[in-house]
Order: structure tokens, then sequence, then C-alpha cells
């Protein structure tokens, strides 16, 4: 199970011992794979499936006139202005990948 912070203190504890103490390799080698398991996290048991929102022609349409009219603007504030979630798919829109 994952304790970034308690695996934090060991690596700072485990530096402090060779350096100030002498630790020999083999241990440090035997502290680093005891702390190693507190550095993953478990994956999540479930996750929903991505489902990207389909623009219509009419919303393509709309974001690619407003990406010409406004050439200045970035792909995340038109996404912002029209609504659109992910400036990325503005991008994709405007070339022509969705």
């Amino acid at each position: 199970m994952s304790d970034i912070p308690r695996a934090r203190d060991q690596l700072s504890q485990l530096t402090n011992d060779i350096m100030h103490r002498g630790l020999s390799g083999i241990e440090a080698v035997r502290r680093i794979h005891q702390i190693l398991p507190l550095l993953y996290r478990e994956t999540a048991c479930r996750r929903a499936p991505a489902k990207p929102h389909k623009f219509t022609a009419e919303e393509k349409r709309l974001i690619k006139r407003t990406v010409h009219a406004e050439p200045n603007k970035t792909m995340h504030e038109i996404a912002t202005k029209l609504g659109v979630r992910n400036g990325g798919r503005v991008s994709e829109i405007v070339r022509n990948k969705r």
C-alpha cells in the first residue's frame, strides 16, 4: 500500500545512516527493498469507461468558425468559451481528427 510520506522519511533516514553511520551496502539494499512497496499504490478496482462527447456537425462548424474568427486565442480559451471540457478536443476538430 502506498505511503509516500513514510517512504520519504525512511529514505531520508537511510541516507543519513549511510552518510554518517557508515551503513553497509548490503544493509542499505535490504532497507531499500523494505521501502519500495510504500511507493506503489493499488489500482482502482473499478473504473467507469471513458465516454467522450460526440460532436454534431453544427458544433464542429461553430468551433472551426470560432477558431478562425479568433486566431490569437488558445484552444483552451476557445474550449472554455464554447463549453467544451478539453482544449485538445477543439484542436482535434480543427485538424479534422474528430
